[in-house]
């Protein structure tokens, strides 16, 4: 992705150049954020030229361009074409999300030769996080909070899976663990945001690890943030609101806030069926 889209960790204030990038159209609740991936069945010629001018000009970067009814949102998830295979029947591919760009300008529809090109083609800069050094303490508890939270929500979802017999959650059968999830999810977003860029303000920042440092580092504290939105749990609004946030802290507090609301309606449906929140074993010992 060094063509089009270079890693940009040591972006300034003043941004990246504009860049081109095509983009497919996808509803708002095909939503996804970085580390998420789609498959993709493109049997329409204009998505053939799509994707052939991603491959060719654009290292196999493009947009999720999600429309919605005023028009396409100007947050764009930036996805990278993992995977593909061309067959009879059209061209199948895998593509995952990796960053996020804000479209600048809608390009005409002409290509170089002056040929009427079937495809949106837009301006973009990615985008970075912004974060405040003296924040760094505050994002690693957190995160905490929403590692400890997680596999407190495995745990009393399999309490009433197990004591009930029914369906843990809606969203998914009983054998989908929320805990192995999100660190399923987490570590696919630590691949994919190895190149998402931030910018530190405040003295002393702190970007990376040193020896002894048990804080996390600020690309870890990035993949927790998109991988608690990543999991069954993660609702196509919350990851809009995600995709438009720059402030890691708050980000990490918004789904740690998502997190919270999840517990609560397990909460509540233990409650109904007459169940303590403490295993029986502790029950037991009590």
């Amino acid at each position: 992705r060094d063509i089009d889209f270079p890693p940009s960790s040591a972006v300034s204030d003043a941004g990246l150049l504009p860049r081109r990038l095509g983009v497919f159209p996808f509803d708002l609740s095909d939503a996804l954020v970085v580390g998420q991936s789609k498959d993709l069945h493109l049997y329409e010629p204009r998505f053939h030229q799509l994707f052939d001018a991603a491959m060719e000009d654009h290292a196999g970067m493009v947009g999720m361009g999600l429309i919605a009814p005023s028009g396409i949102v100007s947050t764009v998830p930036l996805a990278q074409i993992e995977t593909y295979t061309r067959l009879e029947a059209g061209i199948f591919a895998t593509i995952r999300v990796v960053g996020r760009c804000s479209i600048v300008d809608l390009l005409d529809n002409f290509g170089k030769d002056g040929v009427p090109r079937p495809y949106l083609l837009v301006e973009c800069t990615e985008r970075a996080d912004r974060i405040e050094a003296a924040d760094v303490e505050k994002m690693d508890l957190t995160a905490d909070a929403i590692e400890n939270g997680f596999l407190e929500l495995s745990r009393l979802e399999h309490k009433l899976g197990r004591e009930t017999g029914g369906d843990v959650e809606k969203r998914g059968p009983p054998s989908v663990d929320a805990n192995e999830e999100y660190h399923a999810a987490k570590t696919l977003a630590l691949e994919a945001s190895e190149h998402e860029g931030f910018v530190v303000r405040g003295e002393g920042a702190w970007v990376a690890k040193e020896e002894g440092d048990t804080r996390r580092s600020l690309h870890t504290l990035t993949a927790i943030s998109w991988a608690a939105l990543s999991t069954s749990g993660g609702k196509c609004g919350d990851k809009l609101m995600a995709l438009d946030c720059e402030d890691l802290l708050e980000r990490l507090h918004m789904a740690l806030g998502i997190l919270k609301e999840r517990k609560k309606e397990v909460v509540a449906k233990l409650a109904l069926a007459g169940l303590s929140l403490e295993d029986n074993e502790n029950e037991e010992e009590n």
